[in-house]
């Protein structure tokens, strides 16, 4: 009998813990939803009010009907499939038991929270599949390294193949290839040996842990097959995604090379990502309208083509990462997290 009484009253506990578990998270999508809506609204008034002569001018009004558009975000779609693939592979090199399915929900789902400063709202991703799978934080951050320092890596080389084109931003881009190349090497030579020496102290010894394990994953993945699989995976996601912006150049008035795309979005987004700018909002539109100025584009066409590249991009992705999160919710709802 008490062995009902007690059944029961746990049974009563989860369905109460799992209710109030679902109130949240509606009123989190709702009001993350409403920012959404809100920042896209004001981004797209505050460019078109920047820019009001786009509206006088002919060409540019003519891009805004864009017939190429479901072949841009096409290939922004290919590249997110790319990314994704590279995250399914780093949990497999570490011994993930996540399968391919729900890791691509979650990786896509993580875009809800892109226009976080540095992107590092990606770390729900660690959040989700820790109350799913068990996954280690650690783990999970350390991808999370890997992936942006392999980001920078292949826009770097995106970047360097019109850099004769922009020759005024020749010391920029040798200024960022340092930049990423501190990054590589400063976790293991540096870092690695603080942390240790850290570990002496028992009020941080717990922090340094942690950090260790980070660096640990760092290294793992770091090692030349990982590194070369990832970076070959990112080199294709930035390249597609560069296709898609050389797709939308293509019927400015002036002729912009293939390698003058792949150069404007990879310059673009290391400036963006190494701004630490939420999203890089602000920077990346600078400089790629500053770069299809240079090439001989009008202003109010470069920001018209850079506003529906953005649109495609950080917009469109951002909404799908809301909607696979509102998926991942659905999908495991019934599931039950793994015992630890």
């Amino acid at each position: 009998m008490e062995g009902n009484i007690a059944d029961e009253f746990s049974e009563a506990q989860e369905q109460f813990l799992e209710t109030q578990d679902n109130k949240a998270w509606r009123g989190w999508m709702r009001g993350a939803a409403i920012v959404l809506g809100g920042s896209a609204f004001l981004y797209v008034f505050g460019t078109f009010w920047v820019g009001r002569s786009i509206w006088d001018n002919p060409t540019a009004r003519e891009l805004l009907g864009l017939r190429e558009l479901p072949l841009v975000i096409g290939l922004v779609v290919v590249g997110v499939c790319l990314r994704a693939v590279r995250f399914y592979y780093f949990g497999r090199r570490l011994r993930w038991t996540v399968p391919l399915l729900p890791s691509f929900v979650v990786f896509v789902a993580s875009f809800s929270l892109t226009a976080t400063p540095g992107k590092a709202g990606e770390l729900l991703k660690s959040a989700l599949l820790r109350r799913r799978y068990g996954t280690s934080v650690a783990e999970c951050a350390g991808v999370l390294v890997v992936e942006r320092l392999g980001d920078l890596l292949a826009l770097l080389i995106l970047a360097s193949s019109g850099l004769l084109l922009f020759s005024g931003l020749r010391y920029y881009f040798f200024l960022s290839v340092a930049i990423v190349g501190l990054i590589c090497i400063t976790p293991r030579t540096i870092c690695y040996t603080i942390l240790l020496w850290s570990t002496r102290y028992k009020w941080f010894r717990p922090l340094a842990e942690r950090l260790i394990r980070i660096l640990h994953t760092i290294d793992t993945l770091l090692k030349p097959e990982p590194l070369l699989i990832g970076l070959a995976l990112a080199f294709g996601a930035w390249g597609s995604e560069a296709l898609a912006f050389n797709v939308l150049v293509y019927r400015l008035p002036v002729e912009i090379p293939l390698v003058a795309s792949f150069s404007i979005v990879g310059l673009s987004a290391v400036v963006g990502a190494l701004s630490m700018l939420p999203g890089g909002l602000g920077g990346v539109e600078a400089v790629m309208v500053l770069l299809l100025t240079e090439l001989g584009v009008d202003l109010p066409s470069s920001t018209v083509t850079v506003i529906l590249f953005r649109l495609c991009t950080l917009y469109l992705m951002t909404l799908a990462g809301f909607c696979f999160l509102g998926l991942w919710k659905v999908i495991n709802s019934t599931a039950k997290p793994p015992l630890r």
